[in-house]
């Protein structure tokens, strides 16, 4: 069994990748071959490759496969490897050496674990996003920059960023990742940009109206809320406790839930 390595990234499976598809070219069996990220233990009987990654060649591949299938392929490959399911680089990959062997065909070719697995991830990635957008709290600073953390199950920075750089175009603020020590921050004027263990708002503190601003919020939840209606399951259903948190809404100075 060949297995090559990669550092982890989308970019880096995907230079991964490129070494699969080369191989296969060669005459190497697919199914004789996997990608695993760093750190994943070694099998027995494993010959094990290290990839470089080498942006270029990563988006070159982006090129072909936007060329032979679509500009929406790299978005679905991107927001699977997104998601928090395991296996899923390994699916990727050989979906896209059966795509350049086979057509587009294999990819309504549910029947395919791969591409069941695939099309899972993808949708777990985006319904996380998507959630966020509704769920995610700023708070502002005392140098009038607003910022949130999040804690999300999939990597989804990326997916939300232009919602909200739409949303506040001429704001400062800046969104972090706790789960994965990234974060996104936005300038006016300059838009957004996102890495690893940006400082996202420097040494400010909040600012004197914050705590007035979170109690505002929880005593109108008290406020709307009607007793006799409410309904702990249902609301957990809509909106779960592991999100609440991070949210104004919830007193989570008093270790209580408002609603």
């Amino acid at each position: 069994m060949t297995v090559f390595l990669y550092d982890s990234s989308f970019q880096g499976l995907l230079c991964a990748t490129c070494e699969l598809l080369n191989a296969v070219a060669a005459g190497q069996d697919p199914d004789d071959m996997r990608v695993s990220g760093a750190g994943t233990e070694a099998g027995l009987f494993e010959d094990r490759l290290i990839v470089n990654c080498d942006p270029a060649r990563a988006e070159r591949l982006v090129a072909r496969l936007e060329g032979s299938f679509g500009e929406e392929l790299p978005i679905l490959l991107r927001d699977a490897f997104a998601s928090d399911l395991g296996g899923v680089d390994g699916a990727l990959a050989r979906l896209v050496a059966r795509l350049f062997r086979e057509g587009s065909r294999v990819l309504d070719d549910l029947g395919d674990e791969d591409v069941r697995l695939v099309e899972r991830a993808a949708d777990r990635t985006r319904r996380a996003a998507q959630l966020m957008t509704g769920f995610l709290r700023f708070s502002e600073l005392s140098d009038g920059s607003l910022v949130s953390t999040i804690e999300p199950d999939c990597d989804i920075l990326p997916l939300i960023a232009g919602h909200f750089a739409a949303r506040y175009p001429s704001l400062r603020w800046a969104i972090k990742d706790g789960r994965r020590d990234q974060a996104l921050v936005h300038e006016p004027g300059r838009g957004w940009r996102g890495g690893e263990a940006l400082s996202i708002s420097g040494k400010a503190a909040p600012s004197w109206r914050e705590g007035q601003v979170a109690e505002v919020w929880r005593s109108y939840f008290d406020i709307v809320s009607i007793e006799d209606r409410k309904n702990p399951g249902l609301q957990a259903s809509r909106l779960p406790k592991k999100y609440r948190k991070h949210m104004g809404e919830f007193d989570a100075r008093a270790g209580k839930e408002t609603g």
